[in-house]
């Protein structure tokens, strides 16, 4: 069941995405605006970042990068599940 919410809401953000990147013709990159490394889950830096699909994810360091070009698809998803998690959780921030 969450495999296919998962599979519904990827498809549904690529037809958002297709959408956006008509309007930002200027650069042509989305900037996905995410706050956790998809790969690591640490903070972004604001200083590493990794093009995929015409959007822009912010990573924590330069390795990350290597490791999601390996494997996008596998860190987008796993990044997807998380978000779609954490709508939920509100406030509480793990440390």
């Amino acid at each position: 069941m969450v495999l296919g919410l998962v599979m519904a809401l990827m498809s549904a953000s690529a037809a958002w995405g297709a959408a956006e990147t008509v309007s930002t013709v200027s650069t042509g990159v989305t900037d996905a605006g995410n706050k956790m490394c998809p790969v690591s889950d640490e903070d972004v830096t604001k200083k590493h970042f990794v093009e995929h699909n015409g959007k822009r994810y912010g990573l924590c360091c330069p390795m990350c990068a290597n490791k999601f070009k390996r494997d996008p698809e596998k860190y987008l998803k796993k990044m997807g599940s998380k978000a779609a998690a954490h709508t939920h959780a509100g406030h509480d921030h793990h440390h």
